[in-house]
C-alpha cells in the first residue's frame, strides 16, 4: 500500500511517501521553495509532493491513498487528480501519530502541546490534547481548547494554548514568529524578576474529569505588557529585562507542561510517553521531563511540529483506517528520510560553479578531521538530508568546539545570529555520560537540553552556554556511521570527542537540500571548506588546496 502524507498548516509544509508502513522519502517543502517555514508556498505547488513521487518514479496515479490533517485540507483544493482518493483527519491526531507509531512503545501516554489544531465548532480550536495509545488504537482523553479572537482587531490570537503564549513572548522580546527557539537562547539571561506575575497568566483546573487551562491574550494585564515592553525598548537596560521576560516566559511554560504531564500520568499509569506538536521543540523544557515528571521512557520525533503531521497523517491512516498488521512498527532511530544524489547530480552543480571552487576527491573523513583540528569552519554534505527543523550531521557545519570565541567567529564571518544565541555540541555515545549530566542517553535528534560536566565546560567553551548547558546530540555506528567516523578521527587528532555543530545555512535561508545549495551557499559565505559527499571544495579566490 502507498500511501502520500501531506502535512503542515499554513507553514511547515512537508510531505512524506509511506510504503507498506515503512518511510521511503520524506522532505520539507522549505528545503525545496527556499522559503522559511514555506510560508506563503501555493498547494498547488508542493515541490515536496513532486519530490517524493520522483524519488520512486511514481505519478499521482501510483498513490493508493493523499492523507492530510485538516488544516491543510483546505489548501489542496487545487489537486483535484487525487481528491478522490484524499482522506482528512484531525490535526493533533496526526502529531500524536507522528510519535506514537515511530516510538516502538506497546503503549503511552500521549500529549500534544501546539499554537492550535484543527477548529471545531464556534470557531474554537484544539490547543493541547491528551491520550492513551495501546497497540495501534488511540485513544484521546482530554482536549483544551481556545478561541480564535481578534486582538487589536488586527491578528488572530489563539486563547489558552501554551505555544500562543511562548510566541506572545517571542514577539514581545522583537524576534517575531517562528523564532520561539530565540526566547529559549535568551531565558538564562534572565532573572525571576517577573516571575510571580506571569505565574498568575495561566491557571489549570481539572475538575470532575473535565481540563481547563486558562490563558487570556486579550487580558489588560497582557495590553499593560505591550506597552511596557514599548517604553522599556527605549531604556538602556533593554536586554536585561527582554531577558527577563524569556526567563519568567520558560519557566511557566515548563512548569504548566510538566503539571499536565503529570496528570497524565495519574490518568494512565504509564511509563511510556509520546509528546508532540511544536512546544516539544524546546528542548529545555524536554532535558527536565524525566526528573519533574513521572514518565521515564519519553520519544519525541524529530519533527515534532507541523511538519511531522505529513508523516503522521500517513502512519495513522495505515494502521487506524487501514487496520494493517502492527508487526509493520518500528523504533525510529535516525531523521535521514530525504534522497541520495547521484554523481551525475553532483557533477552538474560542480560544473556550474567551475569558475569559482576548486575541486578534489580524497578521503573526507581524514581531511574534514584534519581542518577542524586546526581551527577550520567547514560545511559537510553527506547522504540523506535530516527531516526536521535540526541539521544532525548530513546537512551542517561542523567546527571545533574547544576554540572559545568560535562561536563569536561563526556568527561574525557567517551565521549572523544573536550573541545570546548557543550553538550545540554532537559527541559519539562512546563518551556522552563524561561530557554531559543527561538523563536521555539516546539523543539523536538534538532535542533534550543537557548540563555540561563542570570539568568539561573548559574543554568545551564554544558549545556550553551561559547556564552550563548544551543541546546535545549523541550519535553512535548506526545512526550516521561517516559522521561517527568524522567525530572519531577528530577525537584521535585532538583528545576531544565532541564537535560544534549547527545547521548548514545563512540568515534568512532554509538549511541545504541539494548540492548546488550546498556549493551556492559555501560560495556566498565565508565558510572555509566544504566537504561534500567525497570531494573537498575550496574557493579559487582563496587560492588553496586541500592539502593546506
Amino acid at each position: 500500500m502507498k500511501i502520500l502524507g501531506i502535512g503542515g498548516s499554513d507553514h511547515d509544509i512537508s510531505a512524506c511517501l509511506l510504503e507498506d508502513g515503512m518511510i521511503t522519502v520524506a522532505i520539507e517543502e522549505e528545503r525545496l521553495s527556499r522559503e522559511k517555514h514555506s510560508v506563503g508556498v501555493k498547494s498547488s505547488l508542493l515541490k515536496s509532493v513532486d519530490y517524493c513521487l520522483s524519488y520512486r518514479g511514481y505519478e499521482l496515479e501510483d498513490i493508493d491513498y493523499f492523507v492530510t490533517n485538516d488544516i491543510f485540507m483546505t489548501r489542496l483544493n487545487s489537486k483535484k487528480l487525487f481528491m478522490d482518493r484524499m482522506i482528512k483527519i484531525n490535526h493533533h491526531l496526526a502529531h500524536i501519530a507522528s510519535s506514537y507509531y515511530l516510538s516502538s512503545f506497546d503503549k503511552a501516554g500521549l500529549f500534544v502541546s501546539d499554537g492550535a489544531g484543527s477548529i471545531f465548532s464556534h470557531f474554537h480550536v484544539e490547543t493541547i490534547s491528551l491520550g492513551y495509545a495501546s497497540d495501534t488504537n488511540i485513544r484521546i482523553l482530554n482536549k483544551v481548547y481556545g478561541q480564535n479572537t481578534l486582538n487589536r482587531g488586527k491578528k488572530i490570537v489563539k486563547e489558552n494554548s501554551l505555544g500562543q503564549f511562548y510566541s506572545f513572548f517571542s514577539n514581545l522580546c522583537g524576534f517575531g514568529v517562528h523564532n520561539d527557539g530565540k526566547v529559549m537562547g535568551l531565558a538564562p539571561y534572565g532573572s525571576d524578576k517577573y516571575l510571580d506575575e506571569f505565574r498568575k497568566l495561566i491557571k489549570v483546573t481539572y475538575n470532575k474529569g473535565e481540563l481547563e487551562v486558562d490563558i487570556d491574550l486579550n487580558s489588560n494585564y497582557y495590553k499593560n505588557l505591550y506597552k511596557e515592553i514599548e517604553i522599556n525598548s527605549r531604556k538602556d537596560n533593554n536586554f536585561k529585562i527582554k531577558a527577563d521576560y524569556a526567563y519568567a516566559a520558560q519557566v511557566v511554560m515548563e512548569e504548566v507542561t510538566f503539571q499536565l504531564l503529570n496528570l497524565l500520568y495519574d490518568k494512565t499509569k504509564c511509563d511510556n510517553l509520546c509528546y508532540s506538536g511544536g512546544v516539544a521543540l524546546n528542548s529545555v523544557l524536554n532535558g527536565k521531563l524525566k526528573k519533574n515528571t513521572s514518565f521515564r521512557n519519553i520519544f519525541i520525533p524529530p519533527a515534532p511540529n507541523d511538519s511531522g503531521t505529513a508523516i503522521g497523517a500517513a502512519l495513522y491512516a495505515y494502521y487506524n483506517i487501514f487496520n494493517q498488521d502492527s508487526s509493520a512498527r518500528y523504533k525510529l532511530t535516525n531523521a535521514y528520510m530525504g534522497k541520495e544524489y547521484s554523481e551525475e547530480e553532483i557533477g552538474k552543480a560542480l560544473l556550474k560553479y567551475s569558475n569559482k571552487i576548486t575541486v578534489q576527491k580524497v578521503n573526507v573523513v581524514k581531511e574534514a578531521a584534519e581542518s577542524l583540528s586546526k581551527g577550520k569552519i567547514i560545511g559537510w554534505f553527506q547522504g540523506k538530508s535530516e527531516f526536521g527543523p535540526r541539521a544532525l550531521g548530513n546537512r551542517s557545519i561542523l567546527a571545533d568546539a574547544r576554540q572559545k570565541d568560535m562561536k563569536d567567529i561563526i556568527n561574525r564571518r557567517i551565521k549572523f545570529r544573536e550573541s545570546f544565541r548557543p550553538f550545540a555540541p554532537v559527541i559519539i555515545n562512546d563518551f556522552w555520560d563524561t561530557y554531559f549530566d543527561t538523563d536521555f542517553e539516546e539523543n539523536p535528534f538534538m532535542l533534550y537540553v543537557a548540563d555540561v560536566k563542570e570539568d568539561k565546560k573548559q574543554i568545551i567553551p564554544a558549545v556550553t552556554h551561559v547556564d552550563g548547558s548544551a543541546r546535545v546530540q549523541i550519535i553512535n555506528r548506526a545512526t550516521n556511521l561517516k559522521y561517527y567516523d568524522l567525530i572519531m578521527e577528530y577525537y584521535k587528532l585532538t583528545g576531544v570527542p565532541v564537535l560544534l555543530n549547527t545547521s548548514f545555512n545563512v540568515k534568512g535561508e532554509p538549511i541545504v537540500e541539494t548540492p548546488e545549495h550546498a556549493i551556492r551557499t559555501f560560495v556566498e559565505s565565508d565558510l572555509d571548506v566544504l566537504y561534500l559527499y567525497d570531494y573537498c571544495i575550496h574557493k579559487k579566490l582563496l587560492n588553496s588546496t586541500c592539502e593546506e
